[in-house]
């Protein structure tokens, strides 16, 4: 890797707690952001990083569903000019190692 920063940022567990500041401080830094919540508290976390100027989407699903997070962060990559992603993982789930898209 060349140390360039990531094009956008999925964050998981970013409805509260660490996940909820990483989001918002990968926002204050430029940072397009992707909210993974398995409540509705993603898409008030990207509501507040939207409402300081700041590009957020959000996604409540629940990362014990490997299928549908699988399923739903890659179509949300493929309808997106990014191509560096970076990802903080910050949600209490552990699962199967593999690829997360």
């Amino acid at each position: 890797m060349d140390g360039a920063a990531p094009d956008a940022v999925i964050v998981t567990g970013a409805g509260r707690g660490i996940g909820r500041a990483a989001a918002l401080a990968m926002a204050e830094q430029g940072v397009p952001v992707l909210c993974i919540s398995r409540s509705a508290s993603a898409h008030a976390t990207a509501d507040v990083i939207r409402e300081r100027a700041s590009r957020a989407d959000s996604l409540a699903v629940d990362l014990a569903n490997h299928a549908q997070v699988e399923s739903e962060v890659a179509s949300w990559i493929a309808a997106r000019p990014y191509r560096r992603l970076g990802v903080v993982l910050a949600a209490a789930e552990l699962g199967p190692a593999g690829p997360l898209a």
